[in-house]
């Protein structure tokens, strides 16, 4: 097995979620032996290493979510490349129905990661309006195209049972979020935390980013204790209502609202951190707390981020409810110095062992090499 085909969506170094996904595995591949090439929808900024293996369908392919002339272009890539297999990431746009439908007819074996987009979670944050036109479009429309699949991919144990009812009788394969240590900066050692508990990502309503700003204002941490939300907006209307939480029950203003930050300055906010928060309804795995660890820096997360061991790392393992999260950051609060640090050193090993591409990339590959071995 010698080539991978790699179809997302969008891709880019400021973008979330399976975008940073696509991105690692491309990191990972360029070191092995493997060639790979990625048909993308949009593209944001790319690092230069992965310029040149980027294939961007033009305006002309795409209008709204209608898709034209991408099934050509596909089947042109697909004879240039000859992949012995197709990686599929995300389920909405229509570019996925279109890329099993074309590797089906080519004989090429396929994988689909969904990136936890089907999570009951997910659905019942939705509109319920939009959530049953989305609903009738999945069922009645991608999921017959999409069950033509011939693997799927679940990033966590609780994805796997989601995928097992949406996909019955299609093989699977379980391989975690992972970052690459190598790709951080090196923390710095003579760096104090600072009395500050962060959450970093996108202000999503899945996020619970809300239950963050009810529990700190709950606890009645000492006064010289503050919570910083970076991220971007991911809809206005939303954020603001974030914000006038965050007025009416801090009188004192200690919750600040940063905006997104990238590349050095996430990594020294995330380093500066007593405590990094990720108090998620629904999240595979999010790389923040992966990010944070490898920093040195624990996180408190939930249940339903995936990460089922996360208490063996040095940080907090809770259910998604605000006292939860109130009784975790009084805990964290607590932590003396020495503590603190201790707890960072552990997570940064914890993820060293579990959860980085030294460890996970080579899943990857063993799971590229069975799959493609089963090609028709």
């Amino acid at each position: 097995m010698r080539r991978v085909l790699l179809i997302t969506e969008g891709i880019g170094i400021r973008r979330f979620g399976g975008a940073q996904v696509v991105l690692r595995i491309m990191d990972y591949l360029k070191e092995t032996d493997l060639l790979y090439k990625t048909v993308v929808l949009s593209a944001g900024e790319i690092p230069n290493a992965h310029k040149a293996s980027i294939i961007k369908a033009s305006k002309p392919f795409l209008k709204g979510q209608v898709i034209f002339g991408l099934a050509n272009l596909l089947e042109q890539h697909l004879e240039d490349l000859s992949p012995d297999l197709i990686h599929i990431h995300g389920v909405f746009t229509g570019l996925q129905k279109t890329a099993v439908k074309v590797a089906k007819k080519q004989g090429i074996p396929t994988i689909l990661s969904v990136h936890g987009m089907l999570e009951p979670q997910i659905w019942a944050l939705l509109p319920p309006f939009v959530s049953l036109g989305k609903r009738w479009y999945w069922q009645k429309v991608l999921r017959p195209a999409l069950r033509q699949v011939s693997w799927v991919h679940a990033i966590t144990r609780l994805e796997g049972i989601t995928l097992d009812k949406e996909f019955p009788d299609i093989p699977q394969v379980l391989i975690p979020n992972a970052i690459d240590l190598k790709n951080l900066p090196a923390p710095d050692r003579d760096m104090s935390p600072e009395k500050r508990i962060v959450f970093l990502g996108r202000l999503h309503p899945k996020k619970g980013v809300d239950l963050l700003i009810r529990a700190f204002a709950s606890a009645h941490l000492e006064s010289d204790w503050r919570l910083d939300i970076v991220g971007p907006d991911f809809d206005r209307a939303y954020s603001e209502r974030l914000r006038e939480l965050a007025a009416g029950l801090d009188p004192l203003g200690r919750i600040s609202f940063l905006g997104p930050v990238y590349g050095e300055e996430k990594y020294r906010i995330l380093q500066n951190a007593w405590v990094v928060i990720v108090p998620s309804y629904s999240e595979v795995v999010a790389l923040v707390n992966l990010e944070a660890a490898g920093m040195g820096t624990p996180s408190i997360t939930t249940t339903q981020t995936g990460l089922h061991d996360w208490q063996e790392s040095g940080g907090l393992l809770i259910e998604p409810e605000v006292e939860a999260l109130r009784q975790a950051l009084m805990q964290a609060a607590s932590w003396t110095l020495a503590e603190r640090l201790a707890r960072g050193q552990q997570a940064r090993k914890f993820v060293e062992e579990r959860y980085s591409w030294d460890v996970i990339g080579p899943r990857w590959v063993q799971a590229y090499q069975q799959i493609a071995g089963g090609r028709s």
